[in-house]
């Protein structure tokens, strides 16, 4: 963010420098250049190479004081991204009309807004050896089994592959049966559905440039019911579940049902319809 670095960086050091008022000695100019020269909401120190190295490459910058064997962080990256609006994939009549973007700072906030306790769990880690992609495990903690999140962060953690750009990169690495048709995780462009996952002992994995967040593990009742059964009376939300049931029992043995009978058993249909 050019702004803030010629404002709360640029030029705090050029008055300070200019007015003489940095003290001698590592431990004052330390003091004075985190509590009066530099402005900006989130400084740090570090004196790790690899840590320096990242942050630059991730858009922060780095200040280097002669005599101070440590370097301070400022975050100040500023990323252009995509206006928050309803995602495409999940249209309801009613619920919440804002969906994730690609920005993972933003989707963790939406999470956030949604559940206000302490509990909540934001594990970030970059996976990627070149891409170094930043994503995060949601969890609320007393909720979701321990075991259930000790082995997702430890399938992530294990993941070696040149870069991550997508979510889906994510659950081919981490699932279960790579070579099953069948989908076994959910995904979802909604943050109402991710929160509501969660109260419900869940745990989302949250990808920095892809608006999917993949929640683990999948049931098949997940793929069936909509989040807008949360959002209706219960006895309306009742009956469409149980339609969709219905349809989907439907859908699955009348076919192979007519087939039988059609090909083996002539003789179960009237002859008008033959």
């Amino acid at each position: 963010d050019t702004p803030v670095l010629n404002e709360d960086i640029i030029k705090s050091l050029m008055l300070f420098t200019k007015q003489g008022d940095l003290k001698a000695g590592k431990s004052s100019i330390r003091d004075d250049i985190l509590n009066s020269v530099l402005t900006a909401s989130n400084v740090c120190e570090s004196c790790n190479i690899k840590q320096l190295v990242a942050s630059v490459l991730s858009g922060e910058v780095i200040l280097l004081v002669e005599g101070l064997n440590a370097a301070f962080l400022i975050d100040i990256k500023a990323h252009a991204e995509r206006a928050i609006s309803e995602p495409p994939s999940e249209v309801l009549v009613r619920g919440p009309r804002e969906g994730f973007n690609e920005t993972l700072k933003t989707n963790m906030t939406m999470i956030r807004r949604r559940i206000k306790h302490p509990r909540l769990r934001f594990s970030t880690m970059p996976i990627g050896r070149i891409t170094a992609t930043d994503v995060a495990l949601v969890y609320i903690e007393g909720i979701a089994a321990p075991d259930l999140v000790n082995e997702v962060k430890q399938r992530l953690q294990r993941i070696d592959i040149d870069g991550v750009l997508e979510s889906g990169y994510l659950e081919e690495l981490i699932e279960d049966h790579p070579f099953s048709p069948f989908p076994q995780m959910h995904h979802t462009e909604r943050p109402d559905r991710v929160a509501g996952s969660l109260l419900e002992g869940q745990v989302a994995i949250l990808c920095d440039g892809s608006p999917f967040a993949l929640i683990m593990p999948a049931q098949l009742a997940s793929f069936i019911n909509s989040p807008e059964d949360h959002y209706e009376r219960y006895i309306l939300s009742t009956a469409l579940r149980h339609v969709r049931w219905i349809s989907f029992g439907i859908s699955l043995f009348l076919p192979s049902l007519y087939i039988a009978i059609t090909t083996f058993h002539q003789e179960m249909i009237p002859t008008r319809l033959l």
